[in-house]
């Protein structure tokens, strides 16, 4: 029987040569586990390249977790991205420029994680994680799965840690097609072992819409309907879709309603990952500048001048007797 995850100690260090035979064995045996130690691209080979690249960039970090005795449990490793990194240039749909753009101090990829077979399914593997972020003072973190990797389970388990799809790419021409993912990194996370403030909590998408459509009712009054125009079907369309109905349930009869519209044609000239991030963009710079008036309020689409690109929210009148 494993001993508990709470019994483990993690290592930490930026030396490669300190872990790498550890990582090395703990990358055979987990893919071999999983029947995928016989494809090139997770060869032992392959593997120990990518993580001698890894470890030469400014900042990377390893975590090796041990039991008690000195066992090793598993591992992580990750680095900030770069002015000149390469880790967007494999989108299958490129992102909006300014999304991409990169200081060494905006975003921190979360590049592997292995955890051996007793300790999965027993908290390890979210502990190896939030102990490499710990300290960490990035806007974000990024990260790719393979979203076919135990039939979807693996990306599940990543979205209930907060993060969400943003696109798909392929780094390798023998890789999977890994789903991109990223969630905020909450701030004023303090080194283990140091007094520091209690971390702040990740704002979800759900937290920006709500603000946004706080703003919108505000300014337009509560006779207004709120309406919030999404570019595409993608998978955060149809969660804001789905969040928008169930605030307005919550909300009845003291607030006003929030109501989603989808563009599907925007999809196919978009795809799901531009459309993810444009919209996140839009949502998080708030509504547009308009003059309510009287009876209606609406916020118009923009011009390739403007300084709001694109429709957000609109504001319509309605009767509320």
């Amino acid at each position: 029987m494993p001993a508990e995850t709470d019994d483990l100690t993690f290592h930490r260090t930026s030396n490669v040569e300190d872990v790498r035979q550890t990582i090395l064995d703990l990358h055979a045996e987990v893919r071999r586990d999983f029947g995928l130690l016989s494809k090139p691209f997770n060869s032992i080979e392959r593997f120990d390249e990518r993580l001698t690249a890894y470890a030469q960039r400014p900042g990377w970090e390893a975590v090796v977790a041990r039991t008690a005795v000195g066992e090793p449990v598993g591992f992580c490793f990750g680095t900030p991205l770069g002015p000149n990194t390469s880790w967007w240039t494999a989108m299958t749909i490129p992102l909006p420029e300014g999304f991409t753009a990169e200081t060494g101090s905006r975003t921190l990829a979360f590049q592997e994680i292995c955890l051996r077979k007793p300790w999965r399914g027993r908290g390890a593997a979210r502990h190896l994680h939030d102990e490499l972020l710990t300290g960490h003072v990035e806007e974000r973190v990024t990260l790719l799965v393979d979203p076919t990797a135990g039939e979807g389970r693996v990306q599940a388990v990543y979205e209930s840690w907060g993060y969400e799809q943003i696109g798909q790419q392929q780094p390798f021409a023998d890789s999977p097609v890994f789903a991109v993912m990223m969630r905020n990194l909450p701030h004023g996370c303090p080194p283990k072992g140091r007094a520091g403030p209690e971390p702040r909590r990740a704002v979800t998408t759900s937290d920006v819409l709500l603000d946004t459509c706080h703003d919108a009712i505000q300014a337009f009054g509560p006779k207004h309907q709120v309406v919030l125009w999404l570019r595409g079907e993608s998978a955060f369309d149809r969660h804001v879709a789905h969040w928008a109905a169930a605030h307005t349930a919550a909300t009845a009869a003291t607030s006003a309603s929030v109501n989603a519209t989808v563009h599907p044609a925007d999809e196919a000239a978009h795809g799901e990952g531009a459309t993810w991030a444009r919209d996140r963009a839009l949502i998080a710079q708030g509504p547009c500048s308009v003059s309510p008036r009287a009876s209606t309020a609406t916020a118009t689409p923009s011009s390739p001048t403007s300084p709001c690109p694109g429709t957000l929210v609109s504001s319509k009148a309605t009767s509320t007797g």
